[in-house]
């Protein structure tokens, strides 16, 4: 069972110093943040936390004096109740709500997507998770063969199959998360639908699908962006989110070069969606 470090972030509140901050912090390993009277909460993987490179981070030219953190180590017994305290209904697009179990006067919506994260982020609340349910919502997914990469909870892959996908593989290199999606798509009725595995972007080859999303971050997308692309079918989609705005011309100078076409973005607080067609020459 994953155990996580939980950065009790204090400091401005200058939007763009913050956006620079999680920046960093997503690259040095972060998961998820949420905000929660004024501070900011960052998580990470106990495992993964070195405190002398967050030190680093917040001794830097750029945030000495102005951004201060404490770590607190967040344990399985205590998660529910963390988690529970924060997590309030998510409605996106006027056609999807995100909710839990303990949630009640929901709105009347096309797809209602109930989950329990337990030690797993992915709640709904976090920009990433908003822009990439609103491309699906955009998209005919009736009949297609759909990929979600880095499923966390399973909300993604749990959506695709409510809007009428054929089939629904989900992945993610946290062995927790990928059960807890499965757990989430059973809670759903949609299990039936949908292959889940603990993996990485190698477990693809000799795969195909009509339409792969990914919401994990900037370096993984850069790195596993060929792995993609050799799975996608001729003119397949591929939804990549995990990232700012600052980032998309990167993104988009390597998508180009392994023959995808931007089709189109969008933008949520700083934070990024960028779709794409794979047309092979």
């Amino acid at each position: 069972m994953t155990d996580y470090i939980k950065l009790v972030i204090n400091g401005s509140n200058d939007e763009v110093l913050r956006e620079i901050l999680t920046a960093e912090l997503a690259e040095a390993g972060v998961e998820a943040f949420d905000e929660n009277e004024g501070l900011l909460n960052a998580y990470i993987q106990k495992n993964a936390f070195d405190k002398t490179v967050f030190d680093g981070i917040f001794a830097g030219a750029l945030f000495a004096g102005i951004f201060e953190y404490l770590p607190e180590e967040v344990k399985q017994e205590n998660w529910n109740s963390l988690w529970e305290s924060n997590f309030e209904p998510v409605v996106i697009g006027n056609k999807c709500v995100i909710y839990a179990s303990f949630h009640s006067d929901l709105p009347e919506v096309d797809y209602k997507i109930l989950i329990n994260p337990k030690m797993t982020f992915g709640t709904g609340h976090h920009e990433t998770t908003h822009l990439c349910v609103q491309a699906i919502l955009d998209l005919n997914l009736q009949g297609k063969n759909v990929l979600d990469m880095g499923c966390g909870t399973g909300i993604l892959a749990i959506l695709a199959a409510m809007s009428g996908a054929a089939k629904v593989t989900a992945i993610d290199n946290d062995p927790t998360a990928a059960e807890n999606a499965a757990e989430n798509a059973e809670l759903n009725g949609m299990l039936h639908k949908m292959n889940i595995y603990a993996g990485e972007a190698n477990m693809l080859a000799n795969k195909q699908f009509d339409l792969i999303i990914a919401n994990i971050n900037r370096n993984v997308l850069l790195n596993d962006m060929d792995k993609y692309v050799a799975s996608l079918i001729p003119d397949g989609m591929l939804v990549v989110s995990g990232f700012y705005r600052n980032d998309m011309a990167l993104l988009l100078e390597t998508a180009q070069s392994s023959g995808l076409v931007q089709t189109g973005y969008n933008l949520r607080n700083g934070w990024a969606v960028m779709i794409f067609k794979f047309m092979p020459n």
